[in-house]
């Protein structure tokens, strides 16, 4: 058995390699949601299998996330019956059969469903993996390991971004039909989570998971450890989760409440969107010696950049702090950005001299964004809710997000033909400044805490600390 500071470094490790293998999911996402940037161009230049007008590409970039609305829920009820690893290891099916699909596409409705399995997929990622990591992981790295999500996610993005325009659009399905491939196996080597064991009686497999998540402590630690485990998760399955049991319990309507507007307040950042449409929104002629491609680039470097050093942010900061700074960051980003569009389109005013500013706000904004609302918003479900109807209010979380991701993107051409690329802008400006209040007012601080502890602050009446 190991002892010391030997188990407590194996156990780190072993917490890492789970989260990563975990996160591989979300290196699948940022691959879905970066590719349209790439592909885009040459859709409608021609140069790819599959012929697409405008209103067919809108309908293409958007089912994704229009996928995204139908797996949340039924994969909530069922991470709780038969397992948060399991759940993911069997619906590994659905990108693995996407990119064959695109691969083969030679036509607008292959895509549709592509791209839809795509968005099934990232549905159950999004339910699924930050509640595993939140429940595997030790309160002291909890922050560094669930900002994998962002960081593969981001890292999915960089991969489209690089080799995108430069390989055929076979190529590009083969590659992203890779990391499927890569996770089927790499899953057979991580343990289910300890809560979920404990939540339908196996001890047994529960402190044996735990073991190897800990690197072998000592057999009194352990056992305090999983005691601890068991009496939350008893205390918190005492009554069977129900819808009503959100808004009835104090706890459950408070961490609800927070998540929910967090997701808003992500998803209203714009992110998302601006990757996906990256390529045909930035000014052509923006840099003399830099094409649209390498600025895409550039970008998606900045975002994984950022997601490296939000790592070392994360257990160190606040997390109020990260979110505040990070939400009040993209508002002030988004918003120079569609003065800029508002300017070049709407007025008589040169900009051109100042073409490279949407650039540099996109660059910014990916920065702000990486530290704060893309790892942060995504860990807060693995922390908050009760173990009886966590992954309930997962599910509808992620569900809220996606809707509200499909009709951003959706809409963001339809709003840049009705009224102007920087309409779009505009309202993510006030997403984020509205969030910036809500975060102010309502959110509590995790950072450091068990996820027993911050039950126990959320039923308490109090005012967030001070950042």
């Amino acid at each position: 058995m190991t002892t010391g500071p030997d188990a407590r470094c194996l156990g780190v490790f072993h917490q890492y390699l789970a989260a990563m293998t975990a996160a591989l999911s979300m290196l699948m996402i940022g691959m879905s949601t970066s590719w349209p940037s790439p592909v885009l161009p040459k859709i409608l230049n021609n140069t790819s299998p599959v012929s697409m007008d405008t209103t067919e590409i809108s309908w293409m970039v958007s089912l994704f996330f229009l996928g995204n609305t139908v797996s949340p829920i039924p994969v909530g009820w069922l991470m709780d019956k038969y397992g948060r690893k399991q759940i993911m290891y069997i619906c590994n099916v659905f990108p693995f059969s996407a990119w064959i699909i695109t691969y083969f596409a030679t036509s607008p409705w292959p895509l549709y469903l592509a791209r839809f399995l795509n968005g099934l997929w990232a549905g159950t990622a999004y339910t699924v993996c930050a509640v595993y990591i939140g429940e595997i992981a030790e309160p002291s790295i909890r922050g560094s390991l669930s900002n994998f999500n962002n960081l593969l996610k981001n890292a999915g993005g960089l991969c489209v971004f690089v080799v995108g325009p430069y390989i055929s659009f076979e190529s590009l399905a083969i590659i992203c039909g890779l990391v499927p491939t890569v996770f089927f196996f790499a899953a057979l080597l991580i343990p289910e989570s300890p809560y979920f064991l404990l939540m339908i009686n196996k001890r047994k497999e529960a402190k044996e998971a735990l073991r190897w998540l800990r690197g072998n402590k000592e057999e009194s630690v352990l056992e305090l450890e999983l005691s601890n485990i068991h009496t939350a998760v008893l205390s918190q399955t005492a009554n069977k989760g129900r819808f009503k049991d959100i808004f009835s319990d104090m706890a459950n309507r408070k961490a609800f409440i927070i998540t929910m507007i967090l997701s808003v307040v992500k998803n209203l950042s714009g992110f998302d969107v601006m990757q996906a449409y990256t390529s045909i929104t930035l000014p052509a002629d923006a840099f003399s010696s830099l094409g649209t491609k390498e600025c895409v680039i550039i970008l998606g470097v900045t975002s994984l950049a950022s997601s490296v050093l939000s790592i070392f942010l994360l257990d160190r900061f606040p997390r109020r702090f990260l979110l505040i700074l990070s939400s009040l960051g993209c508002g002030f980003m988004t918003l120079l950005a569609g003065c800029w569009f508002f300017l070049n389109e709407n007025t008589d005013v040169n900009v051109q001299e100042f073409s490279q500013l949407p650039f540099y706000s996109f660059a910014f904004h990916a920065i702000v964004y990486s530290i704060g609302l893309g790892p942060i918003v995504a860990s807060v479900k693995g922390e908050m809710f009760s173990a009886n109807i966590k992954g309930l209010c997962s599910a509808i979380t992620t569900l809220s997000y996606a809707i509200l991701g499909f009709i951003t993107t959706k809409i963001y051409l339809v709003v840049t033909e009705s009224f102007g690329m920087y309409a779009n802008y505009f309202i993510y400006t006030v997403g984020c400044f509205g969030g910036t209040i809500f975060i102010l007012l309502y959110v509590i601080e995790t950072r450091g805490k068990t996820l027993h502890e911050i039950q126990m602050k959320l039923s308490k009446r109090e005012k967030p600390n001070n950042v």
